[in-house]
Order: C-alpha cells, then structure tokens, then sequence
C-alpha cells in the first residue's frame, strides 16, 4: 500500500514535509524550543515519518534537515529533572 508520505509527515508535531521530484525533504524543528532536542514523543513522530517514506512507492530519496542552527542536539536534559524513582527512570530509558 502506498501512502503520501508529505501529507502524513505534515501532520507530525515538530515536522514538515515538501516534495521536488520524488525528493522528500523533512525538516525537524520544535519551535517551542532553541534546539531540536529527542524527548517526549520524537521517537515516536521520526518513526511515523521514516515509516511513511518507506511506504510512499513515489518517494525516491530523503533528506533530513532542521529549522535551527544545530540539527539535533541529543537528549532532553529537562525529562531528567522530572525522575523520582528507579522505576521513572527505566521507563524514560526504554521509551
């Protein structure tokens, strides 16, 4: 099944999507924040958006770029402060 990957991108928090000839270009940009960071719900969104590239039959190539300076920096840091017990932390790590 084939699906239109710039459409389902588009519908992504923190992603857009545009296409030139089979040329998916993505860009991440979490403008709620001065850097791309991978926190809640990231790994998620990048994961619908590879999946739906890999099911779009006219989708040629893609490119990943940012809306920031930096592409991605890491982790949130800030999920950290938020971890009281051992159990918060396994479930942060397995996510």
């Amino acid at each position: 099944m084939s699906t239109n990957s710039v459409d389902a991108i588009n519908a992504l928090n923190h992603f857009s999507a545009e296409s030139d000839k089979g040329i998916i270009t993505v860009t991440i940009d979490q403008s709620s924040r001065k850097m791309n960071v991978i926190g809640d719900g990231f790994t998620d969104n990048f994961a619908v958006m590879t999946d739906s590239f890999i099911n779009d039959a006219s989708a040629k190539g893609l490119i990943l770029t940012s809306g920031k300076k930096t592409f991605v920096v890491g982790a949130d840091i800030d999920q950290l402060a938020n971890i009281k017990t051992a159990e918060q932390a396994f479930e942060l790590v397995e996510d």
